[in-house]
């Protein structure tokens, strides 16, 4: 007898921005059940002096996993 073992957890992806002089960052947006709406939502809060951005994947028991990340 075989088992299967899926590995999917559930969470939530969480859109920040950060200005390239700070160490802090801000989210934007809340929280998105889908990855594609975190990105376009961090991606359309650069503006000014802000260069980075990343999209987090919150799952219940594990540690924040760095999902995207871009810069200017």
């Amino acid at each position: 007898m075989s088992s299967l073992h899926v590995h999917a957890p559930k969470g939530v992806y969480v859109a920040q921005i950060r200005r390239a002089f700070e160490r802090k960052w801000t989210t934007v947006g809340g929280e998105f059940k889908q990855k594609h709406r975190a990105q376009a939502t961090a991606a359309a809060n650069m503006v000014g002096d802000f260069k980075r951005a990343r999209v987090l994947f919150c799952a219940e028991w594990y540690d924040p996993i760095i999902v995207m990340e871009a810069s200017v």
